[in-house]
């Protein structure tokens, strides 16, 4: 979870987050709101002002598409599901339950 960050001019920003980590506010040193947001119950941004890359769960937001990188994949938020299927397979094809 990010907690701050000092961007490229040197100026202080904090991040404020819900229980998820998803970043709804971010205010300067001086406390003025430099970016917010709430999101709809699958983390599609509802509302933004301001810029801002990591929003829901604090995880990469792609504004172009909308997708949030998860790393592993892309997860699209309009529809509350992960945009591919995952591609990691057990080596002896049966799925292992504990």
């Amino acid at each position: 979870m990010r907690i701050a960050r000092i961007t490229s001019s040197g100026a202080v920003q904090y991040f404020l987050s819900d229980h998820l980590g998803s970043t709804w506010k971010i205010l300067d040193s001086s406390r003025n709101t430099v970016f917010s947001t709430e999101y709809e119950p699958f983390g599609k941004p509802y509302a933004p002002v301001g810029t801002e890359t990591f929003k829901y769960t604090s995880e990469r937001h792609d504004d172009p598409t909308g997708l949030v990188y998860l790393r592993a994949r892309q997860y699209d938020p309009e529809i509350g599901r992960l945009v591919a299927e995952s591609n990691h397979r057990p080596s002896s094809g049966r799925v292992h339950r504990p």
